[in-house]
């Protein structure tokens, strides 16, 4: 996947850091695209490997909607 090479570097760098002072590191990818092109189990991964919620229900109609319309 090209968004993980291209910061391969910063993540090495991080990990080397890291490792001192007791950190672990992941590298989680987001990708934007187009209105209903977010692969929602990649998507639902990554947020659950956050820890930002235990179950994410993506609802990709609702989300398109909202962009397409300029919602926010």
């Amino acid at each position: 996947m090209h968004s993980t090479l291209s910061y391969s570097s910063l993540l090495e760098g991080l990990r080397a850091v890291g490792q001192v002072k007791g950190w672990q590191t992941q590298q989680i990818v987001f990708v934007g695209g187009t209105c209903g092109s977010v692969h929602v189990e990649s998507f639902n991964k990554s947020m659950k490997a956050l820890g930002v919620l235990e179950k994410v229900e993506s609802d990709s109609s609702k989300i398109s909607a909202a962009v397409a319309g300029g919602a926010g």
